[in-house]
């Protein structure tokens, strides 16, 4: 009788450990999926932040445009007008550059914080799988040692 109750031990030890591996694979997987959503949604919101820089930049364009007129400066290729309307241009372009870099750099943070969280999914399944062997084998070696499985 000793020896079925230490054969169900070892069989729940060992199905206790092999599911505490899978959970924990599991919520790794899950961390690894919200990184990756929210990488994905910096690259997105900085792209719409560069979007919005261009457009106020142009409408802002055009207003200095409408004021320079109004003022009778000529605005030609060249001179304190097409200069003004050049740095805008410039201005705006690195600003709306500065958000790109930043949501992408916040990504590629979010990106390899997601590989991490893979890399654990993985090794948890690993270090279950050998933890569940150790389980049966020191299950295997205590049932022996208490005289089971002799003639």
């Amino acid at each position: 009788m000793p020896a079925v109750v230490m054969v169900i031990a070892a069989v729940i030890a060992a199905a206790g450990t092999a599911y505490g591996a899978v959970s924990a694979s599991e919520a790794a997987k899950k961390q690894e999926d919200l990184a990756k959503k929210q990488a994905d949604m910096e690259l997105a919101a900085a792209q719409r932040e560069a979007d919005a820089i261009h457009g106020k930049a142009s409408r802002f364009k055009q207003q200095q445009i409408a004021a320079l007129a109004g003022s009778g400066v000529q605005i030609e290729s060249s001179g304190s007008g097409a200069e003004m309307l050049k740095e805008t241009d410039r201005l705006a372009e690195q600003d709306a550059l500065s958000a790109l870099i930043t949501g992408r750099n916040k990504s590629t943070i979010l990106q390899g914080q997601a590989d991490m969280w893979g890399d654990k999914a993985t090794s948890s399944l690993v270090a279950g799988g050998l933890n569940t062997a150790s389980t049966v084998m020191n299950s295997y070696n205590a049932y022996k040692s208490a005289g089971g499985g002799s003639t």
